[in-house]
């Protein structure tokens, strides 16, 4: 349950990468760890990790790990594309996905299940005072129009 409102911390969770890294060795062969797929994956998820702890105060040892992290997305960017143009629309996706994913955090932290209520349904009842600008007698409605007086239809001709 403490678990639960620890902070996450980057050593906290690159460690934990590192460890499923290790399962993912010890499952498959160490030729899959460097297969194109699993290196897309491992790329997805360290630039997840920078974005999030990106621009937030971290201790010392964190930012060097931050540095470091920023240096191996950067390796395995240009391994993964070689090109220019397909790098920096990585780098834009990246940004984008990072964007979504704070957002939908932020979200998630305002909507607190323990501590929120529905709200009362509010339905305001009517007033039967007579200085009520519009009670529901006297608004006009079509069916309660009395009807039109008729035109004479003689065109100003007099019989």
């Amino acid at each position: 349950m403490e678990k639960a409102f620890e902070k996450e911390t980057l050593m906290g969770a690159l460690s934990n990468w590192s460890r499923q890294e290790h399962q993912f060795r010890e499952l498959f062969s160490d030729g899959a760890l460097r297969d194109r797929s699993f290196q897309r994956m491992k790329l997805d998820e360290y630039d997840r990790l920078y974005y999030k702890f990106q621009g937030k105060a971290l201790p010392v040892d964190e930012r060097a790990m931050m540095l470091m992290l920023r240096y191996e997305r950067t390796r395995i960017r240009r391994q993964l594309y070689p090109g220019l143009l397909r790098r920096t629309v990585h780098r834009i996706a990246a940004a984008v996905k990072a964007a979504i994913a704070r957002r939908r955090e932020q979200r998630a932290a305002q909507f607190d299940p323990p501590d929120f209520r529905w709200p009362e349904l509010h339905r305001p009842q009517p007033r039967n005072d007579p200085g009520q600008r519009h009670s529901k007698r006297n608004i006009p409605t079509l069916r309660h129009r009395p009807p039109r007086p008729q035109k004479n239809k003689s065109h100003g001709m007099k019989p």
